[in-house]
């Protein structure tokens, strides 16, 4: 036998309707985090890389500006 036989509801009723579906829809209060696609996370390891980068020359350039300058040993101000 089959399943619509042995229910109280026809088989055609018995499958939910997807706009009545509130289990899988996101409410304005849900906390969880939307998930990444490969390409999404290749992105964000692309910016990554390019600002350790851009540091990376901040860094050599701010210790040359701002340095402890050398002696020259003339002793004077």
């Amino acid at each position: 036998m089959r399943y619509g036989e042995f229910s109280e509801q026809p088989l055609q009723e018995a499958f939910i309707d997807p706009n009545e579906d509130r289990l899988h829809k996101a409410d304005p209060d849900d906390t969880r985090k939307p998930k990444l696609t490969l390409r999404q996370i290749n992105k964000l390891k692309k910016i990554r890389a390019t600002n350790d980068l851009e540091n990376a020359k901040k860094d050599s350039i701010l210790g040359v500006m701002y340095g402890i300058p050398e002696d020259d040993g003339e002793g004077g101000f």
